[in-house]
């Protein structure tokens, strides 16, 4: 029983209990917060980007004036820092309508030519056309992202984005552009699709307040705009 007399029936009601007991939060809005908390609790144990930003939502709301209060105690509940956990989640989701900022070209099923051997119009040749819903950027909508953390969330992505640039160009440092366009489609389109997905996410991220390092800011403006070429040269014109 919760010290309102009233029964907690979640899974781990045991564990916010105690870690409600402990704070200075009243016994009414520590009823309140019982059911978001351990959904929260759940959704972190699972892993599941959707579900942590769905709880995040809910306790957000339940907390309402006494947000600082509630956050320490969902520290407490979670054994890590709870908004540390959120601004995680938030930057891993993604467009539910692409996979990655692209989507399958349907006109020529990813091969970039026709049944007669004509270059695929639709695509140019590449196999994949961007997705018009997320702009290409593969990302969720940017409004979702609650206001109090969208600075952190879009800077935590740019940290996404500089590891996966690094490890791109790694990886196609010893390819030519003509080698890459005669791969086999199926090795051509993924690593079409990352660029195309990378030229996106810079384009976004040099325009943000998450840069304010100018001298950075016009490397990866230049960097993306060398990975707009090389994309507008693999097209089969």
């Amino acid at each position: 029983m919760h010290a309102s007399g009233e029964s907690i029936e979640y899974p781990g009601a045991v564990v916010v209990k105690d870690a409600t007991n402990d704070s200075n939060i009243s016994p009414a809005m520590a009823d309140k917060l019982v059911e978001p908390l351990d959904d929260l609790r759940r959704a972190a144990n699972e892993k599941k980007v959707e579900r942590i930003c769905a709880a995040y939502l809910a306790l957000r709301h339940a907390a309402g004036v006494n947000r600082r209060e509630t956050f320490a105690l969902a520290d407490t509940v979670l054994g890590q820092p709870a908004m540390d956990l959120v601004v995680s989640a938030y930057s891993h989701r993604h467009c539910f309508m692409c996979d990655g900022g692209t989507v399958s070209c349907e006109e020529c099923d990813q091969i970039g030519t026709l049944d007669d051997g004509k270059t695929c119009v639709s695509c140019e040749g590449l196999g994949v056309v961007e997705c018009s819903f997320c702009g290409g950027t593969g990302w969720a909508d940017r409004n979702t992202v609650p206001a109090e953390i969208a600075p952190a969330v879009l800077s935590r992505q740019f940290c996404h984005v500089k590891v996966v640039l690094r490890r791109t160009i790694g990886v196609l440092a010893g390819f030519t552009i003509c080698q890459i366009r005669n791969l086999p489609p199926r090795k051509r389109t993924p690593v079409v699709a990352k660029l195309m997905q990378l030229h996106r996410r810079l384009g976004e991220l040099v325009c943000s307040s998450c840069i304010d390092d100018d001298k950075e800011r016009v490397r990866l403006e230049a960097v993306a705009d060398k990975i707009r070429v090389a994309l507008e040269m693999l097209k089969e014109h």
